[in-house]
């Protein structure tokens, strides 16, 4: 992008040795600055999207417009229109009568500490 667009911004660089860099290295640290409020801007976007998608999963799957809390579906409802799309699938696994959770919770949960910090880390 700055070869595309060199015609802007070159006669700030000096013609001749000895000559002050000081207005190409303002120029540049203020890109640089405007790039770095807009990584964090899209970082506090991915981290508020990230938010409302959690947010779907808080109540489970029950309808909240429900007044006894899901218990009985309204005339005319079917299960199908309440039911939130999975954010993760687990499978439950048994072996000699001991269910297992496929990842495991504590995999499930490292899966969703580590989209928090990769999106922190931006």
């Amino acid at each position: 992008m700055f070869v595309s667009l060199r015609k802007h911004w070159r006669h700030l660089i000096p013609k001749r040795r000895g000559e002050s860099l000081r207005q190409i290295r303002r120029f540049f640290d203020c890109v640089a600055a405007l790039m770095a409020r807009h990584l964090r801007d899209m970082a506090l976007a991915s981290i508020r999207s990230f938010v409302e998608f959690m947010d779907a999963y808080s109540g489970g799957d029950v309808d909240p417009s429900d007044s006894d809390g899901g218990a009985t579906a309204a005339a005319g409802q079917r299960d199908e229109d309440v039911i939130v799309v999975p954010m993760l699938s687990l499978r439950l696994h048994c072996v000699q009568q001991k269910v297992e959770f496929l990842p495991s919770l504590e995999q499930t949960r490292d899966i969703i500490v580590n989209c928090l910090q990769v999106t922190m880390a931006l």
